[in-house]
């Protein structure tokens, strides 16, 4: 006799088959062949069974893929690259990679709107933080790199718009180009990255965003900077490129509850 403890416990393996199923899916034809396997691995299930178990799994997958989420967590923001005013009372921290197409998406369609409405009004002051995926992307961190070191001359924002929209050629050999290309002192850039001086600063980038879970890019932390503006609580997670009205309302949303 299989008793509910015992089905429960041959349905486990299933389950968490199902669950990343429709992580991964989430379509209807999804839904439905996760009822047909439900089906098939006990017919004892009655079709109410079924759809109770399939729905509390859909729960979990919806909160699971929502990308705006609630955080508790504290940053040191050190010394990293940023735009807008240093007092502004809201951080929008970006871990990014210069080869993930998501965060070249992020650049082109949405930042422009971040910038002029909520970084040039002061509403925010946006950090940037690297997480260069090297299995994925083999020239992100010499990118990265290349950033840093126009930040050095005052010119990370225009080199971050250069690199993206030169996003197929990031080859290590190019780099000088891209350098010459926003203006740099080319030589001044080029003892830099000779000196790889700032490999530290981009692997603890890296380490942080695995310690904080991060899987993916662009992934953004939005919170409030302590008072000396060294710091971030960070209070919403947003993960992937996601339009510019559901930062906006995140941002907008925060700035009410903190009045």
């Amino acid at each position: 006799m299989t008793t509910a403890k015992s089905r429960q416990t041959q349905l486990s393996p299933l389950i968490m088959g199902l669950f990343l199923l429709l992580l991964s899916a989430g379509s209807a034809a999804a839904d439905d062949q996760s009822q047909a396997q439900l089906a098939a691995a006990d017919p004892g299930l009655s079709a109410e069974e079924r759809e109770r178990e399939l729905a509390r799994l859909l729960d979990i997958v919806n909160t699971a893929r929502a990308p705006i989420k609630d955080a508790d967590l504290a940053l040191q923001l050190d010394a990293h690259p940023e735009i807008g005013r240093a007092d502004a009372e809201l951080v929008i921290v970006e871990f990014s990679d210069f080869q993930c197409p998501h965060c070249r998406r992020h650049l082109v369609q949405t930042m422009p709107r971040v910038v002029s409405e909520l970084v040039d009004t002061g509403k925010v002051r946006y950090v940037f933080f690297d997480y260069p995926i090297e299995a994925a992307h083999p020239f992100a961190r010499k990118a990265a790199q290349a950033a840093r070191c126009a930040d050095e001359q005052g010119q990370y924002w225009a080199m971050r718009q250069h690199l993206f929209q030169n996003a197929k050629a990031l080859q290590p050999i190019v780099l000088k180009d891209h350098a010459d290309a926003v203006g740099l002192d080319v030589a001044a850039f080029d003892a830099c990255m000779g000196a790889d001086r700032l490999s530290d600063a981009i692997a603890n980038d890296q380490a942080q965003a695995i310690a904080l879970s991060i899987r993916g890019t662009p992934t953004l932390l939005v919170g409030t900077a302590s008072d000396d503006g060294k710091r971030i609580q960070v209070i919403k997670r947003i993960d992937g490129a996601v339009d510019y009205p559901a930062i906006a309302q995140v941002v907008d949303q925060l700035l009410a509850d903190a009045r």
